[in-house]
């Protein structure tokens, strides 16, 4: 995937997504596993390829998506449990540790028993959390301003800005020309300074992609796993 996108002259991926269980209508398919141990195992192969291919990492959605069934596209969760710690959080805690993460996504999900604003909107989550108990140094960028999990913080301007003030460098607001249009008008604009280090480290052209013993590899297992 690293090598294709950046062979295209794209240089970031939201990717990958660390969150556990299938359950969850946002995430489904894209878990790499239900349990902790094989969402570290796989996922830490899958940003490994990623980094050896050149591209940034971005471990999504902080501090977990898939203990829930509700879909944030369409509404805002609402995480009840109070062992996020324990659980789900510990593979970000894990990839941090590895030192595997260059920027970091938050979820649109309420975690009541710990504060009462959506992680991408949270001082508590992003702040304290994540820089402070975890230490985590790369950037922070929100979710899709645009799905609904994020309307609980207001309008495209009030989102943007709530989650700037949490603790985001940057924001998403996708699909929604209008609300993008509103943020650029009333927010004001900041450097990024640590955004160079989400640049690409490779450079290569589609030709020489294909061409490399790394893709032929990748080419060939991925075929063997549709026969199997």
């Amino acid at each position: 995937m690293a090598t294709e996108i950046i062979a295209h002259d794209i240089d970031l991926s939201f990717a990958p997504v660390l969150d556990a269980g299938h359950q969850s209508l946002a995430i489904g398919s894209r878990a790499f596993g239900e349990d902790l141990d094989t969402v570290i195992k796989h996922s830490s192969a899958y940003i490994n390829g990623m980094k050896q291919a050149g591209m940034a990492t971005t471990g999504k959605h902080f501090p977990g998506h898939g203990g829930i069934v509700a879909d944030s596209h369409k509404e805002t969760p609402v995480d009840e449990r109070q062992d996020i710690f324990e659980r789900d959080m510990a593979i970000f805690k894990a990839q941090i540790d590895a030192g595997l993460l260059d920027a970091m996504m938050p979820a649109h999900i309420i975690y009541p028993h710990y504060d009462s604003q959506p992680a991408s909107g949270s001082e508590y989550w992003l702040k304290k959390v994540l820089r402070d108990q975890l230490n985590f140094q790369g950037l922070v960028f929100s979710d899709d301003l645009n799905m609904e999990g994020a309307s609980f913080m207001g309008g495209a301007a009030e989102r943007a800005q709530q989650s700037l003030n949490a603790g985001c460098d940057m924001v998403l607001m996708c699909n929604n020309r209008k609300g993008a249009v509103e943020i650029l008008d009333n927010l004001e604009v900041t450097q990024v300074f640590n955004a160079k280090l989400l640049a690409k480290k490779k450079s290569f052209s589609l030709d020489e992609l294909r061409s490399s013993s790394e893709w032929k590899q990748a080419t060939d297992a991925l075929a063997r796993m549709e026969l199997s």
